[in-house]
Order: structure tokens, then sequence, then C-alpha cells
């Protein structure tokens, strides 16, 4: 094969793994994917997909539906809400709703660098611990969401974190939550970080209103 030949094949070769890697956007609603759970079994890590969650609109309500899903993360990837109006996340318009039955979400068994849930609100969820989000074993990053109105039975009505997960609440609000133990959040064996201006307010528990953490949180 000649020198110009084998320099062919190898620009083939690079544009075909180029393209094979390329990341894909996976909108929900949709045909293709209905449900947010869908589309999180649909994505592959491997090429940066990413979960684009528009609003539930319904057109003879003036107020956008929520999900009521029992949403499950257990991938290293981005689930994100999109508000078409700004071009971007927006949690005022894209929640997911327990109806106080049923955790929010659930993040679990990701590794490093973890999944990532971004700009929504979680409400009215109800477990035996973690009634908004339940994160175990999992690199985890919560970024601009909103909890509020979670119960949990034992530990973290808002958020509960164990079994080692490192995970990250940045510009997050947790709110009007409640349990025994941690009524916003509560963290056991596990990495818990604050950042960008988090707020934890009027949550209710008989140990840590706000948070409760053992000594290696």
């Amino acid at each position: 094969m000649s020198p110009k030949a084998v320099v062919c094949l190898a620009i083939v070769l690079l544009l075909a793994v180029a393209s094979s890697s390329t990341a894909d956007v996976l909108w929900v609603p949709s045909v293709e994917y209905p449900t947010i759970n869908s589309a999180i079994q649909a994505a592959n890590p491997a090429n940066n997909d990413e979960v684009r969650v528009l609003p539930d609109s319904d057109p003879e309500t003036p107020e956008p539906d929520p999900y009521y899903e029992y949403v499950v993360l257990n991938k290293a990837i981005l689930v994100t809400s999109w508000d078409p109006a700004i071009g971007g996340p927006n949690r005022e318009v894209v929640i997911i709703d327990g109806d106080d039955t049923s955790r929010c979400v659930v993040m679990q068994l990701v590794a490093s660098p973890g999944a990532t849930l971004q700009g929504f609100t979680l409400r009215d969820g109800s477990g035996d611990s973690g009634g908004g989000v339940f994160c175990t074993d999992a690199y985890a990053a919560i970024v601009d969401c909103c909890l509020e109105s979670c119960t949990a039975v034992l530990y973290g009505g808002g958020v509960y974190i164990e079994s080692s997960s490192v995970v990250t609440l940045s510009g997050c609000t947790v709110s009007g939550n409640s349990a025994p133990s941690g009524g916003g959040i509560c963290a056991v064996n596990s990495s818990l970080r604050l950042q960008d201006g988090c707020t934890i307010s009027e949550n209710e528990s008989c140990y840590g209103g706000g948070i409760a953490a053992d000594l290696r949180s």
C-alpha cells in the first residue's frame, strides 16, 4: 500500500472513531423517550450522552405538570432540566413529584466521574431514608436543584447519603423537609460537600434539623 493510501486510510479510521463517539442528547418527553427513566436507560456514558428534560406541559393548564416518576440514575451521565424559553436548565418549570408515596430520585452504583442531576424541583418525596434523593455507593452531583416538602421515616428527609458515596450539592435549596434524623440532609459513612451558596432552611428533625452527619462525612 502506498504512503498516500495509508494516510487516507488512517484519516477514514479516525473519522469513524470520532463519529462513533459523538454525544447524543436524549429529549424527554418524546416519542422515543416518554419518561426520564427510559432516556437514562438508553444513554451511553462512554459517549457522554446527555438527558434533557423539558417541562411536561398541558396547554389547558397555566402551570407545568410534574413528572410523577421514581427516577433511577445509575450511570455517569448528566440529567438536566431544559427550558426552551431560556435555552438552559430551569428548576422552576421542571418538577419531579413523589406524590407522597415514593422517593423522587435514587442515585446508585455510579463510579467516578459520577452522575449529575441539574435544575429540578424535587417535591413530596417519601421513603424510609432520603425522601427527595437517596444516594448509595455513588459519585454524584446535585446542581441547582430545589428539594422541598420531602419526608423520611428514618434519615434524610431531603437527601440521604450512604455507603462511601461522594456527593456534592451546588447551588441547591433544601427547605421544608422532615425526618427523625437529618431533616434536610443526612450523610452516613460518606462524603458530603456543599458549595456555591446552598440554602438549608426550615427543615424539621429531632436530631440535626438541617444536616445530620457522622464523623466520617
